[in-house]
């Protein structure tokens, strides 16, 4: 049972913020999305009716961007903390109108985070950091984790899988799991010693996008000074 959830939530969260190709929404300032979400948390702050907007808004970018798909496991994830807040608010507020509202309010803001790493671009990190500094071995700091953790993560659960099949303990299915992650940290350093001194990043901007996000912002702010 344990291994079958742990199984889950693995898939679920590697399609939440890993799943995907390349596209125009990864190629948008990760400063947009930031503040797009700060925005979002100030407007479902002031009324939990915003939530509604939120949601479209998110909706809206993961269809336009191709990947509603995804967006079916973001609503999964950030399921998990609006129900962690309704469950642990009830003893305090007493009222199951106040724990739904923190709930929806913890929901949306998970939703709009997730979509943070969804849509980050390691590369325009370590483009940002080419810019600062020459040390090459941080340049491709961001680009190795975002291949090692969904290297990680696919592991992971198909340890787990292993381990129920031959009817082991789930617990055996992490320690391998951890063995194969060291695996993957040997052969990735092994294997950029002799490239690390040619990568260079590459990244640009879609103006298509940045558009997109420039009109989502403009909404939002639009909201926030005519709340009404």
């Amino acid at each position: 049972m344990i291994s079958k959830v742990l199984r889950a939530l693995t898939r679920v969260f590697f399609n939440a913020m890993f799943s995907g190709s390349d596209s125009w929404a990864k190629h948008v300032p990760m400063a947009m999305y930031i503040l797009e979400t700060y925005l979002v948390f100030k407007l479902v702050k002031s009324n939990v009716l915003y939530v509604i907007l939120a949601l479209l808004t998110l909706l809206a970018l993961y269809v336009y961007g191709s990947s509603f798909h995804s967006f079916l496991y973001v609503i999964l994830v950030s399921a998990i903390p609006a129900v962690w807040y309704f469950v642990t608010s009830l003893p305090f507020t007493r009222s199951l109108e106040q724990s739904f509202i923190a709930s929806m309010r913890a929901f949306t803001l998970g939703a709009w985070t997730i979509t943070i790493i969804h849509f980050a671009n390691p590369m325009e990190f370590s483009y940002f950091i080419k810019e600062i500094t020459k040390r090459k071995s941080l340049q491709v700091f961001f680009p190795m984790i975002w291949r090692i953790i969904p290297h990680m993560m696919s592991d992971l659960e198909g340890s787990l899988l292993a381990n129920d099949l031959k009817g082991e303990k789930s617990w055996k299915g992490l320690a391998v799991a951890m063995l194969a992650t060291k695996e993957y940290e040997i052969l990735y350093s092994e294997g950029l010693i002799s490239k690390i001194t040619r990568f260079t990043p590459k990244y640009w901007y879609e103006l298509r996008g940045m558009a997109v996000h420039l009109c989502i912002i403009f909404l939002l702010v639009i909201f926030l000074i005519f709340p009404k």
